[in-house]
């Protein structure tokens, strides 16, 4: 089942209104904040093209400031896409991630559904392991 919601609706925006310097505002692709506690962050790219510059340095960021253990956690997903049409943002592949102030590249193909699902697992644990120190 798809998400879309006035889909004839959609359009594009200029940032160019927008400029201070050489900063422009930037988008991201998907951001999902599950209960408060962890936040992802989503940036897809056609066939591998890499983020600019300014544009990972500000999720970069974001997520760094989001990231506050052991209460919060924030993962920023990099993610590589074929599709022509429509973006499958699930089946899209990861190719680095940014998480506890790094980014790293995944061990083996992982699809966005994937990483957020051993992300989950993480804060599971991070949970569990506060609750342990509590009692």
């Amino acid at each position: 089942m798809s998400l879309f919601r006035n889909r004839e609706l959609q359009k594009v925006s200029d940032f160019s209104g927008l400029k201070w310097g050489k900063v422009y505002p930037t988008d991201i692709d998907a951001f999902m904040d599950i209960n408060d506690d962890f936040f992802v962050f989503v940036e897809t790219k056609y066939d591998g093209a890499r983020v600019p510059y300014g544009q990972k340095l500000a999720l970069e960021r974001l997520t760094d400031a989001t990231n506050i253990p052991p209460s919060r956690m924030s993962v920023c997903l990099i993610a590589s896409h074929n599709d022509e049409g429509d973006i499958d943002m699930g089946a899209a592949t990861v190719t680095e991630y940014r998480f506890n102030g790094s980014w790293r590249e995944p061990s083996r193909k992982t699809t966005v559904r994937q990483a957020v699902e051993i992300f989950l697992v993480k804060m599971e644990e991070m949970v569990k392991s506060r609750l342990t120190v509590f009692k």
